[in-house]
């Protein structure tokens, strides 16, 4: 790799990763972060903004789910910097909901691999959980990750 290339991949290839590899990052999520969260996505709703009608709901404000989305995506951006393709078939469920002040642990697992060697890449099938500091799941995803290959590899 070039280390003067700021375009040379970083990241791991589809043939560096395995069935049952798996990606974690823990993130205690803040007040800055929900305020933040808020307008950047401009989702101004009372359980997200309003501390007495989400008290009435769920005790205190919630975080926007679209922010829960992005920390457990964002989890794998270093992993495949420069490799990753694209994001395809995600899905995310949210379970429980995300306060400021909780610690969020996010883990990914590749649960199958699609040879695409013919194009230069693989997709890796993989699957998340999010949990807060108690252990309760929070959220769970899957999605598809298109990631180059190393080589192209006949048949």
């Amino acid at each position: 790799m070039d280390e003067t290339d700021p375009y040379a991949s970083k990241g791991l290839f589809y043939d560096d990763v395995p069935v049952g590899r798996k990606f974690y990052r823990r993130f205690t999520v803040t007040e800055t972060h929900l305020v933040l969260a808020c307008g950047i996505f401009g989702d101004l709703a009372p359980l997200h903004t309003d501390e007495i009608e989400a008290k009435a709901v769920h005790g205190r404000r919630i975080f926007p789910g679209p922010y829960t989305v992005g920390l457990m995506a964002g989890t794998l951006a270093d992993s495949f910097a420069g490799t990753a393709i694209a994001d395809v078939d995600l899905s995310f469920r949210f379970t429980y909901p995300v306060f400021a002040g909780d610690t969020l642990l996010i883990a990914w697992e590749v649960v199958e691999r699609e040879n695409q060697f013919h194009k230069r890449r693989g997709l890796l099938r993989m699957s998340a959980r999010a949990e807060n500091q108690e252990g309760v799941k929070v959220s769970e995803a899957s999605m598809g990750l298109l990631v180059k290959a190393r080589e192209a590899v006949a048949g």
